[in-house]
């Protein structure tokens, strides 16, 4: 892993799932197989086999409409961003001096922008801290930025990634954030997890609430208390 630059940004998102985008003309496949279905129906000599053999085409065309791949809300396209937090931290002897969290909760062209706004802000060069931000985190993020057409102002090369889950301590196990968390003693882990912001998120926009972004803030402390131990063990 790169060593941490002086400045560092702890981060992390919370996401829904997408409706599913055809990106490879499924649609227009599905549409084809339903149609010679139906061709099928239709060359059948009884009306009552017409219509099972066209109430098995439509029920076939729906559920394929309806299916998804797998693994796609796990995908950074099938990711939508509906919350980001945030901590930048100085690197000094003695540990690192951390800032409070920052965050917003909204819509995701919303939420990127006021993310990418922050990390557009001239502090020099700087490392983006998460855990699994390299296989998750970072590529969602990476997607909203170019969807929603903006950019960071910093050069490849100014800022890096550095990624918790192969920091020193944990890398030669396999666990969780909240594994390490509660392993290492630093505190109260919280209720909620990642599968339930969804329905979390949905409360929230019924309720006037902003749970997931105390859930997401409470995520972005946990980083920090990670690197933190880190830090301290070692020269990061």
């Amino acid at each position: 892993m790169s060593k941490l630059r002086d400045t560092v940004i702890c981060f992390d998102i919370e996401t829904i799932e997408r409706p599913y985008k055809d990106f490879t003309n499924r649609a227009e496949k599905i549409e084809e197989i339903y149609e010679k279905d139906m061709l099928v129906a239709e060359s059948k000599a009884k009306e009552e086999t017409k219509a099972k053999y066209r109430t098995i085409a439509e029920d076939k065309r729906t559920a394929a409409k309806e299916s998804t791949p797998e693994g796609w809300k796990f995908s950074p396209a099938g990711a939508e961003i509906v919350c980001i937090a945030w901590r930048e931290g100085l690197k000094t002897a003695h540990g690192i001096e951390w800032e409070d969290v920052l965050g917003i909760q909204a819509k995701e062209a919303d939420a990127i922008k006021e993310f990418v706004s922050f990390l557009n802000l001239p502090s020099g060069p700087y490392s983006l801290v998460g855990f699994n931000i390299s296989g998750f985190d970072y590529p969602v993020v990476a997607r909203a930025i170019l969807e929603h057409g903006m950019h960071l102002e910093n050069k490849p090369g100014e800022y890096d990634l550095y990624d918790l889950m192969y920091a020193p301590l944990f890398r030669k196990s396999k666990g969780s954030q909240d594994y390490f968390y509660q392993q290492y003693g630093l505190g109260d882990v919280g209720d909620m997890d990642g599968s339930q912001v969804a329905q979390c998120y949905k409360d929230d926009c019924e309720n006037n609430t902003t749970n997931v972004l105390k859930y997401c803030k409470h995520d972005v402390e946990k980083v920090s208390k990670l690197l933190d131990i880190n830090y301290l063990t070692f020269d990061l």
